[in-house]
């Protein structure tokens, strides 16, 4: 048998926590330092990483193809969402136009200050209606 691999460096542990599986607990990480004080013979600080292995040995599992990029429903969502955003904008202009004009109808009306003989207001001079009363006059 031969083996062709990478030395690497053991990782660093960080937190050892049983992880629940379906066939019972499993590890997240092993602390190989404190593993290898109970072996009976002497162990190296690292791990091989493969990278051949003649005779091949058992049918070794086959990278999975990466997904096909399709545009899928995210068109859609993009279309909903601004369509969304505009019909917020239409609804906080159409509130805000609603709360002025309610505003403006619960201010007082100013009222005229100097009645006419008639009980209307007076006219003010060089306006037509001042202009028309000195024709009729």
């Amino acid at each position: 048998m031969s083996v062709l691999g990478r030395i690497r460096p053991l990782e660093p542990v960080r937190a050892v926590r049983a992880v629940p599986a379906s066939g019972g607990p499993t590890l997240a990480a092993i602390d190989l330092l404190e593993l290898a004080d109970d072996l009976p013979y002497p162990s190296f600080s690292g791990y091989v990483e493969l990278v051949e292995q003649q005779p091949s040995g058992q049918a070794q599992p086959e990278p999975v193809a990466p997904p096909q990029q399709v545009e899928g429903p995210h068109l859609a969502y993009a279309v909903q969402w601004s369509l969304l955003s505009g019909l917020a904008l239409a609804g906080y202009v159409m509130f805000a136009r609603q709360e002025a004009q309610q505003r403006r109808a619960r201010q007082p009306q100013p009222q005229s200050t100097s009645p006419g003989d008639d009980g209307s207001a007076a006219a003010a001079p060089g306006s037509p209606t001042a202009a028309s009363s000195m024709i009729d006059s």
